[in-house]
């Protein structure tokens, strides 16, 4: 059996949502993690996708040695800071 890869989701509002859908499809991947600096969205986006765990703070997600995958889903101008 494949070993299922674990995601971690950097940015949580717009194109998260966009973003959502197709990770929950694949059978192969599963988000255990959100990071948002706006705690409200971040609380709301884990009920409603049923993430585990949640951060406002990047560096965690970013440190966490389980996460195979990280999607940036901040604006723009975030990603090459966080890259």
């Amino acid at each position: 059996m494949a070993k299922t890869l674990k995601v971690g989701i950097i940015g949580v509002g717009g194109i998260a949502q966009v973003h959502m859908p197709g990770w929950e499809l694949s059978p192969h991947t599963e988000v255990v993690v959100g990071c948002d600096v706006d705690e409200i969205s971040l609380k709301k986006w884990s009920e409603k996708y049923k993430v585990p765990k949640t951060t406002t703070n990047v560096n965690d997600l970013l440190s966490d040695k389980s996460i195979d995958i990280i999607d940036i889903c901040t604006p723009n101008k975030y990603h090459a800071p966080l890259t």
